[in-house]
């Protein structure tokens, strides 16, 4: 699979990136108890990942190209004050939703893209949201 990364992307400036995770829980009961047991996370979980950009440059391509990509990774590099990587979302087994393109005179054109993946169960590593990060302070005394 190709990787694509939101950091330098090639003709697009990024204005926005977003990432939605829903995990719905199901209750689980048990006798003797009126409350709850445990509340398990409903497998899949479908994970969508929306980018924002301004385009800077374009180039023509075919839909049918664009579709058969397959799944796709993505990346998104988050600095500290010191432009060090400090935490990085890596998206695995993305396919494309929707992408839009918006223009009028006077104004830049942007492009609007939607990825959806799902999180197969707590041991899916080939599919899914992995969140990584550095820390120098200790948050809790």
């Amino acid at each position: 699979s190709s990787l694509v990364k939101i950091e330098g992307a090639d003709g697009a400036h990024v204005q926005s990136a977003s990432i939605s995770v829903p995990l719905s829980r199901t209750p689980i009961e048990r006798l003797g108890s009126r409350f709850p047991f445990s509340r398990d996370v409903d497998f899949p979980v479908s994970c969508t990942f929306s980018v924002s950009a301004v385009v800077s440059t374009t180039q023509a391509a075919n839909l049918v190209t664009i579709l058969d990509l397959g799944k796709v990774d993505a990346d998104i590099m988050i600095k500290d004050s010191t432009t060090a990587d400090a935490i990085q979302y890596r998206m695995k087994g993305l396919k494309i939703d929707s992408q839009s393109f918006s223009s009028s005179i006077g104004s830049n054109k942007t492009v609007d893209l939607t990825f959806s993946t799902q999180i197969g169960g707590p041991k899916d590593t080939a599919n899914g949201i992995f969140m990584s990060g550095i820390g120098f302070n200790s948050v809790f005394p």
